[in-house]
């Protein structure tokens, strides 16, 4: 994903990277993110249709957005049309941030 997104003309982003609170309580590994833009960007594969993981999964998808952050979601069927599927949500999450 992060090449599909680089060679689109998108700036690079970091890997791995860990979302705190300002208060510096763990909130979330993000998978990609830009955050001087406060985007990320998280791969769901299979594992996250367990009933479980899916529950742990909402309720983080609600912490990082408590912080303030766009969280774009991108599924397996989303690298098919990648253009559509992973980089205009991304470039659309990454203007509106240049915007606030």
């Amino acid at each position: 994903m992060r090449l599909i997104l680089v060679q689109a003309g998108l700036p690079e982003p970091e890997l791995n990277w860990t979302l705190r609170t300002g208060t510096g309580a763990f909130v979330a590994r993000l998978d990609m993110a830009w955050p001087p833009h406060r985007v990320a960007i998280e791969y769901d594969g299979r594992q996250h249709a367990d009933p479980d993981q899916f529950r742990r999964d909402a309720d983080r998808w609600r912490a990082i957005s408590a912080e303030g952050w766009t969280l774009v979601r991108v599924l397996a069927h989303h690298l098919e049309t990648p253009h559509h599927g992973i980089v205009t949500p991304v470039r659309r999450a990454l203007d509106q941030a240049r915007i606030r």
